[in-house]
Parts: C-alpha cells; structure tokens; sequence
C-alpha cells in the first residue's frame, strides 16, 4: 500500500467529487421547465436525461474494481473528473436532444468511480474504528450536493439562466481536478492478476440472491431516482401551485432522510443482528408512505413535506441490501457481487425514469403552454407514479416478506462470533 501525506485530505478532495456529481445528476430535475421551454422536449425526451445518466453511472460498476487497482486512484478520479467537466460543457453547447443525452452520459461515466474510490481511501488509510464515520460522511456530502442542487442552483438559473448555470458547474469541477491531484497518489503498483476472472463473473451471476437484493435496493431507492432526481420538482409544483425553489426543497428533503437513514438504519439493525427483520419493516414503511403521499386527498403541503422526508429516511435500507448480498457470498466475490447490485439499482432506475416519461405522454391530454411544451397535470403524475413505482413497492414487500436466513448467513454469523 502506498504511503499517503494526509489521508483525510485525499478523502476529503473525493467526497467533495462525489459531491459535485450530486449536483451534476439533480441538475435537470431543477432545470425543468428551461430545458422543456428552450429545447421543445416532451416528457419522453427529458426522461432519457435521467436515464443516460443512470444507464453509464450503472453500465460502469461492475469493472470498476478491477480498473481502479490497474490504473490507480488518482488516474480514474482525474479522468472522470474530466468526464463530468466535459459533459457539462457538451451540455452547455447542446442545440439538439443527442447532444444533451451525450453530456449526460459522459457525466455518469464520470461520476461512476467516484463512491468506491472514497471508500477505498477509507479502507486503505483510514484508521480502524474511524472508517464507517468516513464512510458515511461520504454519503452525506452526496447528500449536501443534491441539497445545494436544489436551492442554491435554481438561484443560477433564475439569474443566469440554465446554459451559464451548467458552465459555471463545469468550471467549478476544475477545483476538484487540482484539489484530486495534489492529494492522491500518483500510481498503485498493478497486481499480477486477470483484469477479469470469468470464472468469478459466472459464480456472481448464477447467484439469485444476488438479483432479488438488486430487486430490493431498486424498490428502496427508487422513490429517489423518480422524484428527487428528475420529476418531484415538476410534480411538486403542479400539485401545490408553489414556485419552483419551494417545490426543489421539498423534493430535496428526501435527500436529508437519506442521510440519516442510510447511517440509522444499518447501524441499528446490524447491532441487533436484525438485518432481514430491517429490510421486511423498511420495505413495508416505504410502500405506506409512498402510497399515502399519492393517494391521501387534500394533503397538506407541510405534511407532504414530512412525508418525503420520512420516504428518503426509510430509503435508507438500501444500505442494507447491499450488507445482505455481500453476506450470501464468499470474500472473494462480495465487492463484484455489491458493484453488481448497484448497476441493477442504477439500470432500473432509469427503466423507471423513462417509465414514468412513456405514461405522461400517454396520459396526456392535448395541453400546451405559451410556448408549446406538453404540460402535465397532478392526475396524470399521480396515475403514472401508482402504476410504475406502486408496482414496484408491492413486488419489492412481498419478496422482503419472504426473506430468510440462508444456512450460509447463518454459518457466516456463527463464524463471526466466534
């Protein structure tokens, strides 16, 4: 292992990365209405900015690990930092959808490494009792980035407009690149093994679990993907009639339950030994709340709020699916087995994304504001919203339901104690 002058500094320069591309993956959620009205964009068309974001971010997990011990930390941080700067740019320069669905791609590529590395700075340097607070304090900076997304970057867009406001985005990625390259270590010696194992990949893929925990991270994370990252602010708006900043805060309040219930959750039910009874009481919380907040009359807008913050906190199970997955493999296979589980989170969260798009379209009525963009009203959310992400939470209880201990998580808990 390389030696490394200020660990925390190199940590510090990678959660402010994994930070930055929150911005970057909110950014058309809160640039809505500009990129519709500018760019003529139907509800189909701005899903696929949610879904080629997704789509590369999931499409790079699984060699990830492998990639990273051959070139190195501090190659994969700058190259994909410079990814992220450069689909900011194209997305800046975009006259046509393609060149927005290219920046938005590039931007998933490049913010894809960028959770592991930080974690990986924890693992390698961080000392032992002090990693999970690092770890999870990773995750909250991400958090931050999606808040300040929704407050801060819709002040840009009301002042600058959304074209400058994405530039200023790219250039501001250029403090990263300086702060990534006077912190990390410059090489890490390769090791002298298959960049891929193919006998490994089949094990990991023949594994079902491995599929049902991708089906429940998917069903604890989706609420997320759908409303915060692209269609709450819109959605939030129509429903309640507030200006667009409101609505962007109220969607980002999911982010703030996140953060705790990322940490909580794992923390108190892995304490217990209570994993499976965590995701079985998590999944069913999830499914209530969502169906509450769509289907409750009248709701108030204060109390919508509670509700979403209350969706992000039990969202936070998610951190247990990948615990449960990484328990029913060997240590040989577990981080290919968690980077799996996380592409399929990230791959059906842009199916989702793009779901909802189709039934807009599909619900839609004829509508058209001043400017000819398709508009949408709550009715049509709300049935699009019960069909896609209603399913999803049904399919994903039932399975949580019916979730047990195999006799490899219980010969595995034995050895631990022992």
């Amino acid at each position: 292992m390389q030696r490394l002058s200020s660990p925390k500094l190199a940590w510090f320069s990678l959660s402010l990365f994994y930070m930055y591309q929150y911005v970057l993956r909110v950014f058309p959620s809160v640039a809505e209405q500009e990129l519709r009205t500018d760019l003529l964009l139907s509800a189909v068309d701005f899903s696929t900015l949610g879904a080629m974001y997704l789509y590369a971010y999931g499409g790079f997990q699984v060699p990830l690990g492998a990639i990273v011990d051959r070139l190195g930390l501090k190659k994969v941080a700058l190259t994909a930092i410079s990814l992220c700067i450069a689909g900011a740019c194209l997305f800046y320069l975009s006259t046509s959808l393609w060149q927005l669905q290219l920046g938005r791609f590039l931007m998933g590529i490049g913010s894809a490494p960028v959770f592991m590395c930080s974690l990986k700075i924890c693992a390698d340097y961080i000392p032992a009792g002090h990693r999970g607070l690092y770890m999870g304090t990773t995750l909250t900076m991400g958090t931050l980035g999606a808040l300040v997304a929704g407050n801060l970057v819709v002040s840009f867009l009301d002042i600058v407009g959304w074209r400058l406001t994405i530039l200023s985005l790219g250039g501001l990625g250029l403090l990263i690149v300086a702060l990534i390259f006077s912190n990390l270590p410059s090489y890490t010696k390769p090791k002298d093994q298959e960049l891929f194992n193919l006998d490994v990949l089949k094990q990991v893929f023949k594994n079902k679990i491995v599929y049902i925990y991708g089906i429940l991270g998917l069903g604890f994370f989706s609420s997320l993907t759908v409303f915060a990252d692209l269609w709450g602010t819109a959605y939030i708006a129509k429903r309640y009639g507030v200006v667009r900043a409101d609505a962007a805060a109220a969607a980002m309040t999911m982010y703030i339950g996140l953060a705790l219930g990322s940490l909580l959750l794992p923390w108190y039910f892995e304490k217990k030994d209570k994993i499976f009874t965590g995701i079985k009481l998590c999944a069913t919380i999830l499914m209530g709340l969502f169906f509450g907040f769509i289907l409750i009359p009248d709701l108030p807008f204060a109390a919508a709020k509670i509700l979403l913050f209350l969706m992000g906190l039990f969202s936070g199970a998610i951190m247990m699916s990948f615990t449960g997955a990484s328990l029913e493999t060997t240590k040989e296979t577990s981080g290919l087995t968690i980077s799996i589980v996380n592409a399929f989170n990230m791959f059906g969260g842009a199916i989702l994304n793009q779901l909802v798009g189709v039934l807009l379209d599909h619900f839609w009525d004829g509508t058209l504001d001043e400017s000819a963009v398709p508009q949408y009203s709550t009715e049509m959310f709300n049935k699009s919203f019960l069909i896609i992400l209603g399913s999803l939470f049904v399919i994903c209880c039932f399975i949580a339901l019916r979730l047990k201990k195999s006799s490899h998580v219980k010969k595995y808990a034995t050895q631990t104690k022992t």
